[in-house]
């Protein structure tokens, strides 16, 4: 009754004078059963807690008969209506001449169930610590730490709720428009520091509020005709964080030496500040379009321009009162700008029946107008202000870049089955503020595809890439964000925050080599065999610290088999690795910089070591689709296995001593298996089982307890392991 009761309320199901417009689709509707409590298990799909769960889902659709002359629609679909992962989705419409839609989407993650904190009012945006609360200068000395734990969850959950139409109000005319609100709440770790450098600082790991809107909205008008097309479009988005800052205790005392100002201890009533996402908009004009020269020829040019502001009030340098603060922020907010510019011009043509040519430029430039300031620095709430010249003042620096990209590739047909492609690119990338302040890429690559018989086909592709960039100035940003004055004041080998022999990976010199290539057989009509395959080299030759060598291989083997309709069956095997090799050196004491404008040799007295990362992962999987009895009983069954070790690889010379790093590990294994039996004609029952397991082994965060580190008060969340067993038993409405 339910069921038929829904059916007389959709719209359109019954026309006047007879004519009926069928419905499609099924109903499901059932219960679940979840035996593990894991907010890992149930990270995004919401299955984190063991008991009963509702099962539904949704799937109609209603079109009437082609031989009539009303091109109405509707469309209503629903998945895990019974979760927190859940989607609706309606549209109605006329075909070729509009449409509306409503959606909403909701989405969960699901991370901690068990995180352990002493601060009260933990997830909001001002925590304390109880009013008997013994501090100390490390963890250790929290004697009454594990009396003060209180358990908290710490999730977030998205609900995005958005509306649209499509309108073709003439021939070649179209216009679409989108509107999104999307909330998201809950709870994400963050660190709270205290410290004045890198020697002694002491931090909580704290449960900060997420309370965000955003708001978004995209409108386009677009033109279709036979030699000509276009969209122009309009999009924005802005974004609300109702909570601007987290404030909370310091619960150490001042580490020995009193390196941090008096009055910045727990017992002086210290209390820090933290910024939290601020609000922001961005905006965007869009337009794209094609036009087709002839036959053989075609022009194809995309250009856009936005911008996005962010001037949330500044908060204060400081909240802790017992601190000296004479200088004022230089300005009440940020007042940022980004303008952002991209181009792109394509010609495609086919100047002879087998040789195809195509041509690609684009520029993009991100232009960051955001003023510069001088900024009086309090360090972490922990040290007085110091003066304009000196190492607390620090400028601003607002990055900006440009990228221009040219591509060209021309295909020639070899012989009815067979391709050769060739193709060069060619990338310059400008930066302000950073290392390196110009990039050139070259690159050149070779395909060959072909059908070497009726059962095997396949193709292959070389590439080859070198990059290279203008000075490294490894003190560059430290130049950039100091005062002038106090700068001049520093000798030489003082002028850095990075060790000047270090190259950054992304600007650094690189030669890169990639082959890619895969092959399909089928043997017989029903079995079919594909193996794909990937290796990259990067070499970063001329970086004497810092990441040396990346390699990356994968290889995949498939097999399909499907005799009949009645069995379809599939296996896969994925084999991945990554290796990459940093290089480091012990430095302690030895004048580094000797001159401004050069970089020293590597140091002779110096240890150096070597760490060789290698990441291994082994995929397996395996399906089954069986129909057991034709138009009854539907049997399918899915495994999938997964590995994955990696393994660090310290290596150095006689003067340095590295204690050997154990491997992390996980193992997942997936099991389902569902059957469907036919009841009756429109109803079916379904039985659905699932069983995963997953086991991590990572040192970083194993037997971490609240207090196991001396300088960080950790939230001392547990093991990520679990081993769940989903049983599901639904009815299936069906509408033919």
């Amino acid at each position: 009754m339910l069921v038929l009761s829904l059916l007389c309320i959709l719209p359109g199901v019954v026309v006047s004078q007879g004519t009926t417009r069928p419905v499609l689709g099924n109903l499901e509707f059932g219960l679940g059963y979840n035996s593990e409590d894991s907010y890992k298990f149930g990270e995004y799909t919401g299955l984190k807690d063991n008991g009963i769960f509702a099962l539904g889902s949704i799937d109609l659709s209603s079109v009437f008969p082609y031989d009539t002359d009303n091109n109405h629609y509707w469309k209503l679909s629903g998945s895990n209506l019974g979760l927190d992962s859940r989607q609706l989705y309606a549209e109605y419409g006329n075909q070729g001449k509009f449409s509306f839609f409503l959606d909403y989407h909701q989405l969960n993650q699901n991370r901690f169930n068990d995180a352990k904190t002493p601060f009260t009012g933990a997830g909001t945006n001002d925590q304390s610590l109880p009013g008997n609360w013994i501090a100390a200068n490390s963890t250790s000395g929290f004697s009454n730490l594990f009396s003060s734990l209180n358990t908290h969850t710490i999730e977030t959950e998205r609900q995005r709720l958005g509306a649209g139409f499509s309108w073709l109000f003439s021939r070649n005319w179209e216009l679409v428009g989108k509107y999104r609100h999307e909330i998201k709440d809950g709870g994400s770790p963050i660190a709270g520091i205290f410290a004045t450098n890198g020697g002694n600082p002491r931090s909580s790991l704290l449960i900060a509020p997420v309370d965000y809107n955003t708001d978004s909205m995209d409108v386009s008008l677009s033109y279709t005709g036979q030699t000509a097309q276009f969209t122009l479009a309009y999009y924005l988005s802005v974004f609300n964080n109702v909570n601007q800052s987290l404030r909370w205790d310091n619960p150490y005392l001042r580490p020995t030496g009193n390196t941090w100002a008096p009055g910045t201890d727990f017992a002086a009533g210290a209390r820090g500040q933290l910024a939290l996402p601020p609000d922001n908009q961005s905006q965007q004009f869009t337009f794209s379009g094609g036009y087709r020269l002839g036959s053989t020829t075609r022009i194809t040019t995309n250009l856009s321009y936005g911008w996005m502001e962010q001037n949330d009030p500044y908060l204060p340098y400081t909240i802790n009162s017992s601190l000296n603060v004479p200088v004022d922020l230089p300005r009440t907010n940020l007042d940022s700008r980004i303008e952002t510019l991209h181009f792109t011009l394509g010609l495609s043509v086919r100047p002879l029946r087998k040789l195809n040519i195509r041509a690609n430029y684009s520029y993009d430039d991100r232009d960051n107008k955001t003023p510069r300031d001088f900024y009086q620095l309090v360090l972490n709430d922990s040290g007085n202000q110091g003066g304009l010249v000196s190492s607390g003042t620090r400028l601003n620096t607002p990055y900006s870049f440009s990228t221009q990209r040219l591509e060209l590739e021309a295909g020639y047909r070899l012989m009815q089955a067979s391709k050769l492609s060739m193709g060069y690119k060619y990338e310059q990338r400008d930066r302000d503020f950073s290392e390196v302040a110009s990039t050139d890429e070259h690159a050149g690559w070779i395909n060959l595809s072909s059908s070497l018989s009726a059962m095997v086909t396949g193709w292959i592709k070389f590439i080859h890439s070198e990059r290279s960039g203008s000075t490294y100035v490894s003190n560059q940003p430290f130049l950039d964000g100091h005062n002038p004055d106090y700068i001049s004041t520093l000798a030489a080998d003082e002028r850095f925050i990075n060790d000047p022999l270090l190259r950054k990976f992304s600007y650094a010199d690189r030669n890169r080599d990639e082959v890619i290539a895969a092959i399909n057989i089928m043997p017989i009509v029903p079995l079919s065999f594909s193996v794909t395959g990937r290796y990259g080299n990067d070499d970063y030759n001329n970086s004497s610290i810092g990441q040396r060598e990346r390699q990356d291989t994968s290889i995949t083997l498939d097999a399909a088999y499907s005799p009949n309709k009645l069995l379809t069956a599939h296996a896969f095997v994925t084999r991945e690795d990554l290796e990459y090799t940093q290089q480091g050196y012990q430095r302690a004491n030895v004048t580094l910089y000797p001159g401004v404008d050069r970089d020293p040799a590597p140091c002779a007295s110096c240890g150096f070591w070597q760490a060789k990362t290698d990441d291994g992962a082994t995929t397996v999987g395996a399906g089954l689709d069986r129909r057991l009895i034709e138009n009854k009983l539907n049997l399918k069954i899915n495994y999938i296995y997964s590995r994955s070790v990696t393994d660090i690889i310290l290596d150095a010379d006689s003067t340095v001593a590295f204690a050997p790093l154990p491997k992390i590990k996980s193992k997942l294994h997936n099991f389902t298996i569902s059957a469907e039996y036919q009841l009756r004609e429109n109803i079916a029952i379904r039985l659905r089982y699932l069983y995963e397991h997953f086991d991590l082994d990572d040192f970083a965060s194993d037997g971490i307890e609240v207090d196991t580190l001396s300088n960080v008060l950790s939230l001392g969340t547990g093991s990520l392991d679990y081993d769940a067993h989903v049983f599901g038993l639904s009815l299936v409405y069906q509408l033919r």
